[in-house]
């Protein structure tokens, strides 16, 4: 179990959580995801700064469907 899946590419083409529940064959469970948190961000206007620097990680690091 995790806290937060931060949804983020592994070396190949799978995310982080992916290839830890391939490769050790153990299912991974998320508290929340990133997607979680971004949704959280959006509805809290004091929180926008937050939400721009989370989008920016996201768009750096994150898992994008192709």
């Amino acid at each position: 179990m995790i806290a937060l899946d931060r949804m983020e590419r592994g070396s190949g083409g799978l995310s982080a959580v992916q290839e830890v529940e391939r490769h050790y064959h153990i299912p991974v469970i998320a508290i929340a995801t990133l997607d979680d948190l971004l949704s959280y961000l959006q509805g809290e206007a004091e929180m926008m700064q937050n939400l721009h620097a989370t989008k920016l990680y996201r768009d750096q690091y994150g898992v994008h469907d192709d």
